[in-house]
């Protein structure tokens, strides 16, 4: 059930809204977030990721604000644990789940049922959508900060 939901959320959602046509209203600002995020040093990255976050916590489409949310601290998770920041790492994927699990019982999900797909969204797993999603956006390249030097 986990893969299938990864699956679909590999196939083209949207950085900012899985479940709605209409992107938040600061989606500009956002994508050029998302190309720091992606262009950038780690601490770039890292910045980025959070002023993201800060971005949306104004917006009111609350489908699109769990969707993003949990990209951005599912980015920050990977971020993190390969920064060897664990306990920030580990608090982000904390923060993952929960917009994980906010986008799932938005989406109409039963409580019940998001929450044994959110069980399997594990530190791993995190990390493979992650990768998965970054160089689906970068020509299979992924973020600079992940890319060997030159």
């Amino acid at each position: 059930m986990f893969a299938l939901l990864v699956s679909i959320i590999l196939a083209g959602f949207s950085l900012y809204s899985a479940e709605t046509t209409t992107p938040v209203k600061e989606s500009s600002e956002l994508d050029k977030l998302y190309q720091v995020y992606l262009d950038g040093t780690i601490e770039q990255a890292r910045r980025a990721l959070l002023q993201s976050i800060a971005l949306l916590e104004k917006e009111s489409d609350k489908k699109a604000v769990a969707h993003a949310q949990w990209l951005n601290y599912s980015r920050l998770h990977v971020l993190e644990e390969r920064a060897e920041n664990h306990a920030l790492a580990e608090a982000s994927l904390l923060k993952a789940r929960y917009w994980f699990l906010r986008k799932l019982e938005l989406s109409g999900e039963p409580t019940e049922k998001a929450m044994e797909i959110v069980r399997g969204f594990t530190g791993p797993k995190c990390a493979e959508i992650v990768d998965q999603f970054d160089r689906d956006h970068t020509d299979k390249k992924g973020p600079k900060y992940v890319r060997p030097p030159l």
